[in-house]
């Protein structure tokens, strides 16, 4: 599970779930790429703003990690994963909600039995602090964030699965901007990153060694409609442009 602190949406990771990088009353969005093939990711909004289904497709052919969300009673709702050939017999996510909204607790089940949950905890201003998840009946950490007292992210550290750890550190500038610093076991000292951000408070750009995004359009409601990225990394140069189409509900 993608788990985003406080206002640290590098957009890189959006294209995973685009559910928090959204405004306005949108009923439903789509957003494509044409490199290394079309791919295209879907998503369809009740009309209080709450995402009812998500699909991605690549040439065409829908991908197992869609699915249709229910919302039930008691601030709980799940999702029933399909593909091409339908709903995915025993693939389904149940995450419970607090009163504010913010995701406590995951399970993910496959062939119908619980393979993973996932527990998460806030502070008092609703910013995700810590995210245990459990495997073989033992909650470990994976993810922990800390605020300064504007409640803006100064840390953010990652155990993952294969045991590597990645800490990042944030230093905000009087522009606005704000640089991202990244270490890790496995890789040691990452090229700094800086994000840009316009008189909106929109981010517009990031800016690093290895990558350079920008974000060329905004419509009314300060969504992005085009992003283009730049990576220049070991095995290669790349180019990718990103389009989002949003219907409103109006």
């Amino acid at each position: 599970m993608l788990i985003l602190c406080g206002m640290v949406n590098t957009y890189a990771a959006s294209i995973k779930d685009h559910t928090e990088n959204v405004k306005g009353p949108v009923k439903m969005m789509t957003m494509s790429s044409k490199q290394a093939g079309t791919r295209v990711w879907k998503y369809w909004y009740d009309s209080i703003g709450r995402l009812t289904e998500f699909a991605i497709y690549h040439d065409g052919k829908i991908m197992d990690d869609s699915y249709v969300r229910q919302y039930t009673i008691n601030n709980v709702y799940m999702d029933y994963y399909y593909n091409q050939k339908g709903l995915i017999k025993g693939k389904f996510k149940q995450t419970q909600l607090d009163s504010l909204g913010n995701k406590i607790y995951v399970r993910f089940y496959r062939d119908g039995k619980l393979f993973r949950a996932d527990s998460i905890v806030y502070n008092e201003q609703g910013k995700m602090i810590e995210n245990y998840i459990k495997h073989d009946s033992v909650f470990q950490l994976r993810y922990r964030c800390e605020y300064d007292s504007l409640n803006r992210i100064t840390m953010w550290y990652n155990h993952n699965s294969r045991g590597n750890e990645t800490t990042r550190t944030y230093e905000y500038l009087p522009d606005g901007s704000y640089v991202e610093h990244e270490s890790s076991k496995d890789y040691g000292k990452r090229p700094d990153k800086k994000y840009i951000l316009n008189n909106q408070g929109q981010l517009i750009e990031i800016k690093g060694k290895e990558e350079h995004s920008r974000f060329r359009k905004f419509d009314k409601y300060g969504n992005w409609t085009v992003w283009t990225e730049v990576r220049n990394i070991p095995i290669g140069h790349f180019e990718y442009t990103y389009t989002r189409e949003i219907e409103y509900y109006e």
